[in-house]
């Protein structure tokens, strides 16, 4: 228990040194976390990274953000990622739920964002901090693709799925390096890899025009994206969605868009393929099994689709996950 008293106490020391003007108000909703794991590693002014994952301990919605008024540092948040530690209290923690998969959010750290937490959840994130000009010097002649990054609206909000790429750097980032040597040079190294291929992917989105979207239309598009992954067997009709959102069909398919980088069916498929994947990397189940699971009746179909997606045929692609996770040990 005092190991995890200590570890609250360090992420409200955290909330300190960032400079949170409610402080109070995140620490109390950090005292309805039960935290297992947090490290921080420190590389202001240009960047700060840390690594945490907690049990959400009751049902409560709390109005995060704000905490940087000059808009000067970004948010990229990497959720739902690497395996919680094995510990005594902890030897079969709670899963996520079936319909989250890992994902990449970006935001402005000046903005507010009201963020429901359910009991039971198990959220596993590395959230990565950037000083906008330090990353204006990483991304050099390639920062004119990523304008709205840089502009003084801070109105943005990116959520990518994550590639398999970016999943490996997570989970190496999670796993604390056994030798001390160069440690805070390797974890910087680390953030700045993650990075790169975040924005490889993002380079690939479809050019879409960065609309000012409020919080309200914000929650539209999730309810949106809730009800598309809400079953990855059948697609849902527009007309369901427009009615769920309350916005009209080309104002929503644009700021849907922009969000999440592409339209509807083909976030629902890139979404299921990425669940297909996950089914293979960690539950074991055959090729046919996954696809019968998530609809197809055709698995020559099932396979060709996954490939699009994730760069192998399915049965392929598990042996790679398999002899690396072989490799690694």
């Amino acid at each position: 228990m005092k190991e995890k008293n200590d570890l609250r106490q360090l992420v409200k020391d955290v909330v300190t040194k960032i400079g949170v003007p409610n402080k109070a108000s995140y620490e109390a909703t950090i005292d309805k976390l039960d935290i297992d794991l947090f490290r921080m590693f420190d590389f202001l002014p240009d960047l700060m990274m840390t690594v945490c994952s907690y049990v959400v301990k009751e049902t409560f919605t709390e109005t995060l953000g704000e905490y940087d008024e000059d808009g000067r540092f970004i948010t990229f948040s990497f959720n739902n990622l690497f395996s919680a530690p094995h510990t005594e209290e902890n030897k079969n923690p709670s899963r996520l739920p079936d319909d989250v998969v890992p994902n990449a959010l970006v935001f402005s750290s000046s903005r507010k964002r009201e963020i429901l937490f359910r009991k039971g959840v198990r959220m596993r994130q590395i959230v990565v901090r950037v000083n906008k000009n330090y990353l204006h010097h990483l991304l050099k002649e390639e920062a004119a693709g990523f304008d709205f990054l840089f502009a003084d609206n801070h109105s943005f909000f990116i959520d990518e799925i994550l590639t398999d790429d970016l999943l490996r750097i997570v989970n190496d980032i999670a796993v604390p390096r056994s030798e001390p040597i160069l440690v805070g040079f390797h974890y910087r190294l680390k953030a700045t890899e993650l990075l790169f291929h975040l924005f490889t992917n993002l380079k690939k989105r479809t050019k879409a025009r960065q609309l000012r979207i409020s919080e309200a239309e914000l929650r539209a598009v999730y309810q949106v994206r809730d009800k598309i992954t809400s079953s990855l067997t059948e697609f849902s009709s527009i007309d369901d969605l427009k009615k769920i959102a309350g916005i009209n069909e080309v104002k929503l398919r644009r700021l849907f868009n922009q969000v999440f980088g592409t339209g509807f069916f083909n976030y629902f498929q890139h979404f299921r393929m990425a669940e297909a994947a996950r089914l293979l990397r960690e539950e074991n189940l055959s090729v046919s099994e996954v696809g019968y699971k998530l609809g197809f009746e055709n698995l020559s179909h099932f396979s060709r689709i996954f490939k699009h997606y994730n760069g192998h045929l399915p049965k392929k692609y598990a042996k790679v996950w398999a002899d690396d996770r072989g490799s690694s040990r």
